[in-house]
């Protein structure tokens, strides 16, 4: 079986298609002014390395002259004639996909076209054939971008601690007043001291805050993120729960790490890429909170247990075009009730609808399933 591709800046389009059709050979068409070098040397470096024995072909040419592509075109058809060729319509220049579209009318080519949503890739003359997409990892995509993943932020959570975590989480969340109150006070309790223990003697705030904070002790304590030694003195179980208990916003991302994971199963939390694998560390720019992966289309959140800002939008938007292109995802999940700017026409609510980023409140977990709050949140921008 023999593929046709036309690369451009939507390269996902692309990747997914070659995964799911498994060709034998690949001829890869592009134009030099839109698709570099370094691009086409990143695009062979991740399809090769999943589909090993792929034989990969290079054609340059012109997309804005409709010459140069039939040309281009029918020297593969020639090379090829008497096997099956599938073409690519999805991701590449308009112009280049159109001319395909008329070769498959005359012969001689099979046009598919990629529907992310149904997960199948589609004959576009004959909608009898079409193909299963096949699973994309986030890795991939990291890959093809001609990035790596450098790092994790983040000490991921054990499975067997998800339960407890997701308890305190959703603790935390309604008394984020003290919560922050405690978490600043054992950030420079630990600051420069590496040992568990810790006492709260010093800490002093009003007394109805005080009273909320032994609770939140108390409900440390009682899932075992720490043990009581006497009224006012701790030890943390061990330098991982010491870590959450000196961020005051790990805790929103462990839940929806968690939450994502569960029903995901691919989920990653504090996500750092280097841009350029090629090149010494270029780490600006680039973690992000949770990722995930949903029908083949990368899903990038930003968690904030604050009122998020403009910036805060604008970032992640940002963000996740620079890695995911145009079929990426952007979702804020936040502590903070955007849903009751909705009626407001600036407000948060309404800047994330006109931005294209879905929305994920953690209140909204107690009144729904965890696949309805992410499905909802990835439908945001379209509802």
């Amino acid at each position: 079986m023999v593929q046709i591709d036309f690369p451009d800046k939507d390269i996902i389009c692309n990747l997914v298609s070659v995964f799911s059709l498994q060709p034998d050979i690949l001829c890869i068409v592009y134009d030099k002014k839109l698709f570099s070098e370094k691009s086409l040397m990143n695009y062979k470096e991740a399809v090769c390395g999943h589909e090993r024995f792929l034989e990969v072909k290079e054609y340059a040419c012109d997309s804005g002259d409709i010459e140069s592509i039939n040309g281009t075109l029918e020297q593969i058809a020639d090379e090829h004639r008497g096997e099956k060729i599938y073409v690519n319509l999805s991701g590449g220049p308009e112009l280049m996909a159109a001319c395909a579209f008329a070769k498959g009318k005359s012969g001689g080519l099979c046009p598919m076209y990629l529907d992310f949503d149904k997960q199948l890739l589609y004959g576009v003359y004959d909608k009898d054939v079409k193909f299963r997409t096949k699973s994309i990892t986030m890795q991939d995509y990291v890959n093809v971008k001609g990035a790596r993943h450098y790092s994790d932020s983040r000490l991921r959570p054990a499975e067997d601690e998800y339960g407890k975590i997701c308890r305190m989480a959703e603790y935390i969340f309604s008394s984020l007043e003290e919560w922050q109150l405690l978490q600043k006070y054992l950030s420079s309790y630990f600051y420069g001291y590496t040992g568990l223990h810790f006492s709260v003697r010093n800490l002093h705030c009003g007394k109805e805050h005080m009273h909320g904070i032994e609770k939140l002790l108390d409900k440390f304590c009682e899932l075992g993120f720490m043990g009581r030694r006497d009224d006012d003195r701790y030890v943390i179980n061990n330098p991982k729960f010491r870590e959450y208990l000196t961020n005051y916003g790990v805790w929103l991302e462990m839940y929806i790490y968690i939450k994502a994971k569960m029903c995901f199963g691919e989920a990653h939390i504090g996500f750092i890429i280097d841009w350029d694998r090629h090149d010494s560390s270029d780490t600006d720019d680039n973690e992000f909170d949770v990722v995930l992966i949903y029908k083949n289309r990368p899903v990038f959140i930003s968690c904030k247990m604050t009122k998020p800002t403009t910036k805060d939008l604008t970032e992640i938007g940002y963000l996740a075009r620079l890695l995911g292109g145009e079929n990426a995802i952007s979702i804020l999940a936040t502590t903070y009730p955007v849903y009751r700017t909705a009626d407001n026409a600036t407000g948060l609510y309404n800047r994330m609808k006109k931005l294209k980023i879905g929305l994920i409140e953690t209140e909204s977990f107690k009144k729904k399933s965890m696949e309805e709050v992410f499905i909802e949140a990835i439908e945001f921008p379209n509802a």
